[in-house]
């Protein structure tokens, strides 16, 4: 967490100032970012906003900064000025200006070492002060650049085209070496690998048995390990007329069958549960387990399934995931479930929400879907919560009759945890100077988005403010957190950030 200073502190800054010292100097002393002690002092009216307070000491120290590879930017940076200005203070010195990009052969024999051991180019480029794209001029003339910024050797990769070659999918080269499906296949693509084959129509023909028995393109697609738009693509080829909802296949299953799904269904198991150890469609299963006489659960006593977790107090990480899914992607229904979903993109984030929320989660943990309306064929990760009254009670707080939102009483709830959850659903980061970022929290009142901000800069000293942006007439308020507002939240929130969701605050 953050320092907090107090009015005593701020007024030995106004002094300080005063008496000659610079923002970065009071900065250094007190353990503060130059341009939080800046705002302060100019919301004090000790320091004017047009004009930084910059001393001949300081200008010595730019000299030498200069001197020693430091760009005009990197010295602004520090001093909380531009680096016009900085330029046009050394000139009228007479330092004299040096090429932008006037590197050694020496540094650039460093730079083609270094990145052959995996150093990414963002890292060189912060060590040398300069931008990645300049390295990655001088450097790839003499070496093949990794694919985004993947440590993985040339060697390694090679063996993708073996591996593919040999009938092992993108989708299972990605998933054995932690990369995506498309990154796998422009490597193939780029080293002359047809990525594009003919899959064989007695496989073709398998497929169309199949759909024909009550299998969805998806579950065909999962079956044998492809794409669902290559099943879908090739039976578009051979004009077969497909279905996107499943076939409910009407052929009666043998008597014993029917009586060992009865059993299993009056056991308790969902349907859901044993439809694939069955290897059945679970809708054809329910449509003979009613032509049977079966009285199928209500979907309220479904997802009783665990009652004694109705009345039960979530753990402080359960409660925080709640929270700060209410706050973000999430949403409750009336009987106080939390429902949850995200992209194939953030599915390693889905599944660390559903490692925090334990035992809440229903048993058919997360369902794989293919949308059919918004991003239409594209895939869809879910979870929900069996009922709980702690989820209820919130949802109660914060949804009014109409609809709308009203996160008052969430708010004080936010720990790191919460924040973290919120960040990794609707945060993004800006690469602007030192990095800035936002909270889309488009969805609340501008009076909603002031109460979070006021939070966010009490309880853990992150600096942010409310802005507005207009679209077609009408206006949202988000949520801008300045630089020295995203050093303090990534020291926050990155413990509970995934790898895949780091970049959400800047880290990669």
């Amino acid at each position: 967490m953050g320092v907090k200073y107090t009015k005593d502190t701020y007024k030995e800054w106004d002094k300080l100032y005063i008496d000659g010292k610079s923002y970065k100097e009071i900065g250094d002393m007190y353990k503060a970012d130059p341009s939080h002690v800046r705002r302060i002092l100019i919301q004090r009216g000790v320091a004017s906003k047009k004009s930084p307070k910059c001393t001949q000491e300081d200008f010595l120290i730019w000299e030498k900064l200069y001197n020693e590879g430091n760009s005009y930017l990197a010295i602004s940076k520090l001093y909380q000025v531009s680096d016009s200005y900085v330029r046009r203070t050394l000139k009228n010195r007479g330092v004299n200006s040096r090429s932008r990009f006037s590197f050694s052969e020496e540094d650039i024999n460093r730079w083609v070492e270094l990145y052959k051991q995996g150093t990414p180019l963002s890292q060189l480029s912060l060590d040398y002060k300069t931008e990645p794209t300049t390295i990655k001029k001088y450097i790839e003339p003499h070496l093949e650049l990794r694919e985004n910024g993947m440590k993985i050797s040339i060697k390694e990769r090679k063996k993708w085209i073996e591996l593919y070659e040999n009938g092992v999918s993108t989708i299972e080269i990605g998933k054995q070496y932690n990369v995506s499906k498309e990154t796998v296949r422009k490597f193939l693509i780029k080293n002359g690998v047809n990525t594009s084959k003919k899959v064989p129509d007695d496989l073709i023909a398998e497929w169309k048995i199949k759909h024909m028995q009550g299998f969805s393109l998806t579950k065909i697609a999962e079956s044998y390990n492809v794409d669902y738009k290559t099943v879908k693509s090739h039976f578009e080829d051979q004009n077969f007329q497909y279905q996107i909802k499943r076939v409910i296949r009407k052929d009666t299953p043998p008597e014993e069958v029917v009586e060992r799904w009865k059993r299993l269904y009056e056991s308790g198991k969902s349907i859901d549960k044993f439809a694939s150890s069955e290897c059945e469609d679970k809708r054809r299963i329910r449509y003979f387990l009613i032509k049977a006489g079966v009285v199928l659960r209500t979907m309220s006593e479904a997802k009783l399934s665990k009652p004694h977790l109705l009345n039960a107090e979530p753990s402080n990480i359960k409660k925080q995931v709640i929270v700060g899914s209410l706050l973000g992607d999430g949403c409750a229904d009336k009987r106080g479930r939390l429902l949850i979903g995200h992209s194939e993109k953030q599915l390693e984030w889905l599944e660390q929400k559903a490692e925090w929320l334990g035992d809440l989660v229903y048993d058919i943990g997360i369902k794989r879907s293919i949308r059919d309306r918004y991003k239409k064929g594209s895939i869809k990760y879910s979870l929900s919560t069996v009922p709980n009254q702690f989820i209820k009670k919130l949802r109660e707080e914060s949804y009014s009759q109409n609809g709308e939102r009203d996160i008052s009483s969430l708010i004080p709830l936010i720990e790191p945890l919460a924040l973290a959850v919120l960040i990794g659903d609707d945060g993004s980061y800006v690469k602007k100077g030192e990095g800035v970022g936002n909270i889309s929290t488009h969805g609340f009142s501008e009076n909603q988005n002031a109460l979070l901000v006021e939070h966010l800069q009490t309880k853990f000293n992150i600096d942010c403010k409310v802005s507005k942006a207009r679209k077609k007439e009408k206006v949202y308020y988000h949520i801008y957190i300045r630089s020295s507002g995203m050093n303090v939240l990534r020291e926050l929130i990155d413990p509970y950030l995934p790898d895949s969701m780091k970049y959400k605050i800047g880290v990669t």
